[in-house]
Formats: C-alpha cells, sequence, structure tokens
C-alpha cells in the first residue's frame, strides 16, 4: 500500500509533537545552525527540521541536517524519523527509506514511531522504488527484533508470497515461526497461516537430494523443528512436519558422508499416534518419493541401522486397517526399493507368517519371496490353505467352514460331496493356481 496523505500527516503531527515547539523561523534557525554546524547540539536540529516541515521548507531541512549527521552520531530516533519524513517531503525516497531504518536502529521497536517508519520502509521500497527485492531483504533482517510490533506483521501475507515464489523456505519457515514467538495464537496462525503451513510441509517433501538449493542447512533444519514444536494446536501435522525435516536432514548429512543419528524416535511418536503413517516413513528412509534420481546414494543411508528404522514400522502394521495392511506389505516384496534392502528378507519370510496367519492367510495378503529349498509342508500349507479356501469360494459359492457349519450331520467335507464334473474343475483350478503361487503373481483385485 502507498502511503496515504491522511497516513502521513498523521505521522509529521506525531513527530512534531514529539518535539519542542521553538518561536524562531525556519530561516532563523537556518542562519544560526549554518555558522556553527559542528557545535550543535541534537535538539538544535530537531527544531530545525520541526520548523522546515511546518514551513513547507523540508529540502533544506534535511540537507542541512544530513551535514549535521555525517559528523555526529544521534541518540533520540525522533530526530531521524524527521529526517526521513522531510525526504520523503522533498522527493529523495532513498534517502528517506535509509533515515527510517536508522531511525528503527534506535527506536523501541513497540512504539508507534517504529510502526509508521516500519510502514513507509515496506511501501516506500514496493511501490515507490519498486525495489521489491530491498524491501524482501529488510523484512528478512529485521524480523527478529520488529515482529512484536503489529505493523510489520501487516506485511506477512506480502513476505510469504514472496518467499513461496523465490521458493526461499528458509526465510519462510523462519517468518511463521517469528509470528508465533511474536504472539500470534493458535487459532490465528491456523486461520491465517492453514495453506501456508501446507505448503511448507510440501516443499520439505519435495526436495531432491540431488539439487543443491534444495539441500536443507542445519539453520533451516532447527527453524523448522522448532516451528513443529511450536505447532500446539495440530499434533499431526506437528509431528509430520517434524519426521519430514528430520528424515531429510539425515538423508543429506549420510549422503555428504557425515555422522549423523537416524531420527528414529521421531518416526516412533508419529507412527503411534498415527500408524497409516507407515508406508510414508518406509519410503522416506529410503529416500523418499524422488529415490529414482539419486542412484548409488540412497545405499549411503537406507543400509544405516535398518532394523531400527523397521522396527516401528512393523510395529504399526498391526494397527492399520485391512486395506493399509495390504499397501504396507506389498512394499515389502523383493525389489520393491531397488536402491535399498528388502524389508524382510526371504528368509525371514517364514517365520513372519507363522506370527502373522491373519495376515497373510487370506486373498489380499502379501506376496513375498521365499527360499522354497527351505519351506516346510507346514509353513507352506499356511499360504497354500488361504488359496484352497478361494477356490472353494470359486467352485462351490463358500469356504470349507461355512460349508460344515451349514451341514452339520454330513461326513466328510464338501469336496466329498462334489460331482465328477466339479472335481475335475476344482483340480485343474488347484494345479494353475499352484503354478501361479510358485511364479508369486500378485492376487487380482
Amino acid at each position: 500500500m502507498n502511503p496515504s496523505p491522511k497516513h502521513l500527516a498523521a505521522l509529521t503531527a506525531l513527530l512534531l509533537a514529539l518535539t519542542p515547539s521553538q518561536a524562531a523561523t525556519f530561516e532563523e534557525q537556518r542562519t544560526t545552525i549554518t555558522a556553527s554546524l559542528e557545535t550543535q547540539s541534537e535538539q538544535a536540529i530537531l527544531a530545525l527540521l520541526t520548523a522546515g516541515i511546518e514551513e513547507n521548507k523540508p529540502a533544506p531541512a534535511v540537507a542541512l541536517a544530513s551535514e549535521w549527521l555525517r559528523r555526529n552520531l544521534p541518540k533520540n530516533p525522533t530526530l531521524l524519523f524527521l529526517a526521513a519524513r522531510a525526504s520523503e517531503l522533498s522527493g529523495e525516497t532513498k534517502n528517506a527509506v535509509s533515515f527510517h531504518q536508522q531511525a528503527l536502529k534506535l527506536a523501541d521497536p513497540k512504539s508507534p514511531e517504529a510502526g509508521e517508519s516500519i510502514t513507509a520502509v515496506h511501501t516506500l521500497l514496493i511501490h515507490r522504488l519498486d525495489d521489491a527485492a530491498g524491501a524482501y531483504v529488510f523484512a528478512q533482517n529485521e524480523a527478529a527484533r520488529l515482529a512484536v510490533n503489529p505493523r510489520f506483521r501487516q506485511f506477512d501475507r506480502w513476505f510469504l508470497d514472496q518467499a513461496k515464489t523465490r521458493n526461499d523456505r528458509a526465510a519462510f519457515a523462519a517468518r511463521l515461526l517469528t509470528t508465533i514467538k511474536a504472539g500470534t495464537s493458535q487459532d490465528q496462525l491456523l486461520a491465517l497461516h492453514d495453506a501456508d503451513l501446507k505448503w511448507l510441509l510440501d516443499s520439505i517433501r519435495a526436495a531432491r537430494y540431488d539439487i543443491l538449493p534444495d539441500r536443507f542447512s542445519p539453520d533451516f533444519t532447527a527453524t523448522t523443528r522448532a516451528l513443529a514444536a511450536a505447532l500446539t494446536s495440530d499434533e499431526e501435522y506437528r509431528l509430520l512436519l517434524d519426521w519430514s525435516v528430520s528424515v531429510k536432514a539425515y538423508n543429506m548429512a549420510k549422503i555428504d558422508a557425515k555422522e549423523a543419528a537416524p531420527p528414529i524416535a521421531e518416526a516412533k511418536v508419529l507412527l503411534e499416534k498415527f500408524p497409516r503413517y507407515a508406508a510414508l516413513i518406509q519410503t522416506d528412509w529410503a529416500g523418499g518419493s524422488n529415490s529414482q534420481h539419486y542412484r548409488d546414494d540412497p545405499k549411503k543411508y537406507w543400509l544405516h541401522e535398518t532394523e531400527a528404522k523397521l522396527a516401528p514400522i512393523r510395529a504399526a502394521l498391526a494397527k492399520l486397517t485391512p486395506l493399509d495392511q495390504t499397501d504396507l506389505l506389498r512394499t515389502w516384496g523383493t525389489g520393491y526399493y531397488a536402491s535399498g534392502p528388502q524389508v524382510i528378507t526371504p528368509a525371514e519370510v517364514p517365520a513372519f507368517i507363522l506370527a502373522n496367519k491373519d495376515l497373510t492367510n487370506r486373498r489380499t495378503g502379501p506376496i513375498l519371496t521365499f527360499e522354497l529349498d527351505k519351506i516346510t509342508p507346514a509353513q507352506a500349507g499356511i499360504t497354500y490353505a488361504s488359496e484352497a479356501d478361494l477356490l472353494n469360494v470359486a467352485l462351490f459359492g463358500r469356504t470349507a467352514k461355512q460349508w460344515r457349519d451349514l451341514n452339520p450331520t454330513l461326513d466328510g467335507n464338501m469336496r466329498d460331496h462334489a460331482s465328477i464334473e466339479q472335481l475335475l474343475v476344482l483340480a485343474n483350478l488347484e494345479s494353475l493356481n499352484a503354478e501361479f503361487i510358485h511364479m508369486q503373481l500378485p492376487p487380482a483385485s
């Protein structure tokens, strides 16, 4: 927004009210000060600027004040506020911005005068000088100190939009954290910045390890984790943000051959609260959705403490819905992660099946690789039993147990009471299905 005449008049009145009135005219003061500029007091320069603005002579007033400022360091920010105002009135916009910025270094950041200068710096740079980059740098450098002033937070939206355009996720996260520290409530934060928080998470998750500008700095990681900790009203987002930035930072450190501890605690707490993220966490350990671009780099992190990484994922399996269990188990097959280890090795499959019969003994169970020469008949029977019931339903319309429940007085099983034609069809289906199992073909949906 451009400063309106009403806004400028209010600023002038505010600043003039802070300076004592002088009986001498501007010209009288100017003559006296010019005769002995170096020995003039700060109060005399304040009076000169006040008279120059009141008598519509801002240009000579700020020119003389500038000469004095080149020789002296002011202690009163009001002098610099008035110098900035006189520069604005004189059309010296760059000088006005400079004086406002100097004034802000001396002023109480919560004061109304500071608020006026904050607004002036932004609007003059953006609208008068067409220098959005300058305003962006100013806002970025001064946010920690000036965010306590409500006028500064009025430019949050502008700054965050600029950061998005520049893909500057570090400045973006820092601004959101500063906003919270300045006193923005959780309700206000979600109302004003819900889409911004989503953008930050999506940006982090989309970051690639093989593109240098996408790499995370330690400061960015620390800032984002601090931001996550401050988001007390949305536990799911808080835990997911903390996990996402932590695992990416860890993987990047391992790629660079640096010592780094895997964020297992972050994964564990997320899965304890929200087990449906098991597949996402597992894929993040393997390099994320862009891992096909990383060539051999995943071997630098995926193989590091693999068992400790996978333990919370395996523990979450029983808490998932059947559909989520199926999706997760499909990722445990051979070659799903070309860049790293199989989640369950062929040697571990028999023990897993025996311990999780309810997961594997169904049509939507996982397709896991067996070491066939080491599978006992009893272990193999678990897989074939589930397929047998599938064929029973296909041919007879019910499972073996359902048939027994319906025919408690009959001896044997339903196949003992099948026709010759049904038994021939069943034999052919069993032969084909056994071959499909050996070929590790996935079940039809």
